[in-house]
């Protein structure tokens, strides 16, 4: 582990998640103001695979703040995920941190692995 954190791999990246973070909000936003403005179009259909890439994403950036590796505060990593999986992604913050923390202390293991 002393090697680990001296290579600095457990520093987080303010940056990199400030960035990607700016980047889904803009891509959401033209994607969302897209399928308004076609509507009922079946051109709007060619717009659901970028908002799956995007929700996507920001269901891994909230995977990322559930692991309290984006901000030094739990509680403002708790926060930010609450509202990215729960108003954004459409799932349950709660939820998928039960499943996950499950995961987690048992790996791998039939019957206990979810």
């Amino acid at each position: 582990m002393k090697n680990i954190k001296s290579a600095g791999l457990l520093r987080r990246r303010h940056g990199y998640y400030g960035v990607l973070a700016s980047i889904l909000i803009v891509v959401l936003g033209i994607t969302v103001t897209g399928m308004i403005f076609l509507g009922s179009s079946w051109w709007s259909v060619a717009l659901a695979p970028l908002l799956a890439i995007v929700l996507t994403q920001f269901a891994f950036l909230a995977h990322e703040l559930a692991h309290k590796a984006v901000f030094a505060s739990g509680n403002s990593n708790d926060l930010w995920g609450r509202i990215i999986a729960n108003l954004v992604v459409g799932i349950s913050y709660s939820w998928w941190m039960s499943k996950h923390s499950r995961h987690h202390a048992n790996p791998n293991t039939v019957g206990k692995d979810p």
